[in-house]
């Protein structure tokens, strides 16, 4: 990460990014609008389950989920743009029901399942890799995953564009 990113600020991206995550120094979900970039994105992605958080300005995070996966209801009251998100969750389908009901990750976490679902469906489109054959701890299949991510975002440029572009 920190090889993509080097010393790259949250706010020297061209848009404005928000990173969720939960702060386990004060107990609760926050949204960083600053710091380093890389150590942030990988903070959120620091599902307790599989990763360990980073420490950031003297701070634990983690991921935000089970608490909040996808704040678009935050995103949605404090701009007034649309809001796409990025769901990797593996064990959803593209209709954002489970896959698999013996997924133990899934099971774990079902009740935020809900209430991530209720708020990933209010976003004006969702970007959702196919990383089905892919599990959590794949990490010889990284490449497949880059790609699969890129496929993603290549099938629905054309609405992605027409979104951004107001």
């Amino acid at each position: 990460m920190k090889k993509v990113f080097n010393n790259k600020k949250i706010e020297d991206t061209y848009i404005p990014i928000k990173i969720g995550v939960f702060s386990e120094t004060d107990n609760k979900v926050e949204y960083l609008e600053q710091g380093p970039l890389s150590d942030s994105i990988l903070a959120a992605m620091a599902t307790p389950v599989l990763f360990r958080g980073k420490i950031i300005n003297g701070e634990f995070y983690r991921a935000a989920f089970p608490e909040s996966s996808f704040p678009v209801s935050k995103a949605k009251t404090e701009q007034n743009s649309p809001v796409l998100a990025v769901n990797v969750l593996k064990f959803l389908k593209n209709n954002f029901e489970v896959r698999e009901k013996k997924d133990r990750y899934a099971l774990e976490m079902s009740e935020s399942l809900e209430r991530s679902l209720d708020e990933l469906k209010k976003a004006d489109l969702v970007i959702q890799p196919d990383l089905q054959d892919i599990d959590y701890f794949d990490y010889e299949k990284r490449k497949t995953a880059e790609f699969r991510g890129k496929q993603a975002i290549d099938d629905i440029i054309v609405k992605i564009k027409a979104l951004t572009s107001n």
